[in-house]
């Protein structure tokens, strides 16, 4: 990355609470580049196609002209069925109609959940299966 790329991703703000995140960079095919920022409660990638500028996702100003490009990477990130990345990337494979995703978040809005997934994200991530119930339904509902 050039000097001025660097200094585009040093510029995001975080407000409220903050620990330092784990960066790594998870994606890197096809002139796309993504990085992960990764913290107790959050996930976001940062993101580089080409010679554009870098964005984030989730951001609140994400247009969803990108949905297609960031596919691959949001189901990668979503099969690992973290609290934190199923949360940040399911509404993009929604979009696309991700069939797999569909039917991993209406089994979770069934109140259905493996003992893996409720233990890996009641350690990690300090989520509820009844969280988790809830946002799989309110996704499901906004994205039909």
């Amino acid at each position: 990355m050039s000097e001025k790329n660097e200094a585009a991703i040093a510029s995001y703000q975080i407000n409220g609470n903050f620990s330092m995140p784990e960066i790594k960079m998870v994606y890197s095919k096809n002139d796309l580049t993504c990085y992960e920022w990764v913290s107790q409660d959050n996930c976001l990638i940062t993101y580089q196609y080409g010679d554009s500028n870098i964005k984030a996702y989730p951001d609140a100003f994400f247009d969803q002209s990108d949905d297609t490009l960031l596919y691959s990477v949001a189901k990668q990130e979503f099969v690992t069925k973290d609290w934190r990345r199923v949360h940040s990337f399911a509404e993009i494979l929604l979009r696309n109609n991700d069939v797999e995703a569909r039917e991993t978040l209406q089994r979770y809005a069934s109140g259905s959940f493996t003992t893996e997934e409720i233990d890996q994200n009641r350690k990690s991530n300090n989520v509820t299966p009844n969280q988790i119930q809830v946002f799989a339904q309110c996704l499901l509902d906004k994205v039909q």
